[in-house]
């Protein structure tokens, strides 16, 4: 990533608990040690501060984080961040929504967020990638089957219309959706996976800084 590109928008949705912070910082710099980012390669955004979110012709993309925060609540940074992410979809903004970012982006685009029917979702527990999902870009970088740590109270209950969704384990019933305009890829993932994901959140950052979209293989 080079200093003449524009910044990508980190936006970061509230602050973990005080234990977290202390042991593992704030989830902005965890997207920025896992993607290796100079500070000339991104600005941060905390809507949940009050601070506006960014024009869309100031950045090249955003990442949006996950929270301690429920979207349920609509909580009313959390609303002027879905109604953000609506008009940046009309601005083919390219964006990648990581866990909160993931239901939030669902919400935003008009599917369902609420509690898990099937209960909380926590521990290690095993993603399986659909064969079609192999086929993706964003994703064959994966192996087939892997490990992730997560807790989740709450999930896309429906997806959003017209999307892409890879549903791949029993408790939540969107993990990962892809919209694809032709112009610009928006991709949300329930699960951060800090080092089995590492290689989806680079190539759809690098994809967000080129605003070029790496090809989704339609279904």
């Amino acid at each position: 990533m080079t200093s003449s590109q524009l910044p990508l928008a980190i936006i970061q949705l509230e602050r973990p608990p005080t234990p977290v912070r202390d042991r593992i910082g704030e989830q902005a710099r965890w997207f920025i040690d896992a993607l290796a980012l100079a500070p000339h390669d991104y600005q941060i955004y905390r809507p949940d501060t009050g601070e506006a979110l960014p024009d869309f012709n100031a950045v090249s993309g955003a990442i949006l984080s996950g929270s301690w925060a429920m979207v349920t609540d609509h909580a009313e940074w959390s609303e002027r961040t879905a109604a953000w992410l609506r008009a940046a979809m009309e601005q083919d903004l390219p964006l990648l929504g990581v866990c909160y970012g993931h239901q939030l982006m669902a919400y935003a685009l008009g599917g369902e967020v609420g509690d898990n029917p099937r209960g909380w979702e926590r521990g290690a527990l095993p993603i399986t990638l659909q064969p079609d999902a192999q086929d993706d870009a964003l994703l064959q970088a994966l192996p087939s089957s892997f490990p992730v740590w997560l807790s989740h109270r709450q999930t896309v209950l429906t997806p959003p219309p017209a999307r892409r969704c890879w549903p791949d384990l029993p408790l939540m019933n969107a993990r990962l959706f892809v919209t694809d305009s032709g112009r610009c890829r928006c991709s949300s993932i329930q699960n951060l996976m800090r080092i089995s994901c590492r290689p989806v959140c680079r190539t759809a950052a690098i994809s967000i800084r080129r605003r070029n979209p790496p090809p989704i293989t339609r279904v």
